[in-house]
């Protein structure tokens, strides 16, 4: 069975590219709403086609008695809802997500489905109320089976129109159904928190049971420092087993025969194009290039200004090649530094001076946790000037607050 994490954009790329012909027979869509009937049409996070048909699940209704598929036939599955107090609305672009049903005194709300066809199942639950604290809870279980408790953010990003799971919705996978039982969901609540519920999706796992490899997430490209480690990773949908070969510039990498390939301490000799073929007993598919790139040590130069004799800062600030970054120390009371270093600790040539007027200079500490960003100069005229750089290069002057200078080669 394939990750949670993926199966959103596994779904999606089948049912688009055809996989299986029956798909639409495979996945039921569901929005809980005051309206009687819901503008909610296509895809959520997963989805057939952008007319996808979506059962509406009135408040105060008795349930639904036959839940059609998305291509409009019926199921012969059955929802009932115990709970719910009323309607709100969070705001959000998609009619599904942007109305809840709310439970009423912070009780639970439970859904419970019945006469589903046996199988495994892969279920969507969407839910957010109007501020970040608002955040859906929710338990399946089926029969004795408890499947955890899953719960959408309590962070911002919860109205993106991008849908993400633990954002917008929470995926139970591997939810196995006998006949003759109920999956049932319990959107809870909890001290000063409501239930609430937009809609569900449930894809029957048989989707994938006989359709030949698809790459539904691609490897990425990526530019990384000398020394670094990259990986490419994607993700595939199709029966099982699936097998997997790396290849480098269209050759077979030894050993490279998982989902991901890492290449480490990378150097010069690894730039180029990484592919993957995936392979099943249907058919196989190939992934789009991705491209390495090396991005050698000498194009960085660091420069912290303090009290002290060696700075404490290492690695990143708004830019860096490693967690290990080398940084120059300007002293207060220092001489010139007639050769910076790069951040791999190689002299670079390049010199630094720093000019005062000569009509006060002090040193202060603004608070900052970055032990660089934290120590600044304060000078009423001054300018700070780098030579021998391919050409030589001022600052300029009236620099009451130089934090931290950073210099890139072209």
């Amino acid at each position: 069975m394939l990750n949670s994490m993926a199966l959103n954009l596994i779904f999606a790329a089948l049912f688009v590219a055809g996989a299986v012909t029956s798909s639409a027979g495979t996945l039921i869509d569901v929005a809980f709403t005051t309206a009687p009937v819901t503008s909610k049409t296509g895809f959520a996070a997963t989805g057939v086609s952008t007319n996808d048909f979506w059962n509406t699940f009135v408040f105060n209704s008795e349930g639904l008695t036959n839940l059609e598929f998305v291509d409009g036939t019926p199921s012969g599955a059955a929802m009932t809802l115990v709970g719910a107090g009323g309607e709100y609305v969070n705001g959000a672009s998609d009619p599904m997500y942007a109305s809840y049903l709310f439970s009423t005194r912070q009780f639970d709300m439970t859904v419970m489905v019945t006469n589903l066809s046996a199988g495994a199942y892969v279920v969507y639950v969407y839910g957010h109320g109007n501020s970040n604290n608002q955040n859906g809870i929710y338990e399946l279980t089926v029969g004795s089976l408890n499947y955890a408790i899953e719960a959408t953010t309590t962070n911002s990003g919860w109205l993106s129109s991008v849908w993400q799971e633990g954002v917008q919705y929470v995926v139970f996978t591997n939810v196995d159904v006998s006949a003759g039982q109920t999956i049932t969901i319990t959107a809870e609540s909890d001290d000063g928190h409501i239930a609430l519920l937009s809609g569900l999706q449930m894809v029957s796992d048989s989707l994938f049971s006989s359709s030949s490899p698809i790459v539904v997430s691609q490897s990425v490209s990526q530019t990384i420092p000398q020394g670094a480690t990259a990986t490419f990773s994607v993700a595939a949908a199709g029966a099982t087993p699936l097998a997997y070969q790396w290849l480098f510039n269209d050759a077979v990498i030894s050993s490279a025969t998982n989902s991901s390939f890492t290449v480490s301490n990378a150097q010069a000799v690894n730039v180029g194009n990484y592919s993957v073929i995936i392979t099943n007993v249907y058919g196989s598919a190939t992934s789009t290039i991705a491209v390495l790139n090396v991005k050698a040590f000498i194009s960085l130069i660091d420069v912290a200004f303090t009290t002290g004799s060696a700075t404490s800062k290492t690695g990143f600030a708004a830019t860096g090649m490693t967690t290990n970054d080398f940084w120059n120390t300007y002293g207060a009371t220092a001489e010139d530094l007639p050769n910076l270093k790069f951040v791999n600790g190689t002299a670079s040539g390049a010199g630094l001076a720093v000019g005062y007027s000569g009509q006060w200079f002090a040193v202060y500490n603004n608070g900052a946790s970055d032990p660089m960003y934290a120590t600044f100069f304060d000078e009423l005229y001054g300018s700070v000037t780098l030579t021998d750089l391919f050409q030589t290069i001022s600052l300029g002057s009236a620099t009451n607050q130089m934090q931290f200078f950073k210099a890139v080669q072209p």
